[in-house]
């Protein structure tokens, strides 16, 4: 008679961990992730101002966010923006939430 060996998580471990490990890790930009076209920056007044109205109105704006790190890349996000406490703002997409602040908001417009 052959024995049968069940495979259990256990063993498949190592695995895991390095299939784990390769999602939290930071990859450089390659050719498969083009890098975001930089469009010119607004002022600092227009931004500010742009964004109060957007909140008031409830707009969907585009935004191209500056990352908070040198680590980070420039973002282009399209969604509903939010006031939160501390000069801080929540910006909602279908797929994601990002809490940026307002030094990190590069250019910002209005998609509806």
């Amino acid at each position: 008679m052959q024995e049968v060996k069940a495979h259990s998580l256990l063993n498949k471990a190592p695995l895991l961990t390095r299939v784990v490990g390769r999602l939290f890790d930071d990859e450089p930009i390659t050719a498969s992730q083009p890098a975001v076209r930089l469009l010119n920056p607004q002022s600092a007044d227009q931004r500010q101002r742009f964004i109060q109205t957007a909140i008031q109105r409830h707009y969907t704006v585009f935004l191209q966010l500056l990352p908070a790190s040198e680590a980070g890349r420039v973002e282009n996000v399209r969604g509903q923006i939010k006031p939160l406490q501390a000069g801080r703002y929540l910006v909602t997409t279908p797929h994601a939430s990002y809490m940026v602040r307002f030094d990190q908001v590069r250019y910002i417009a209005h998609l509806d």
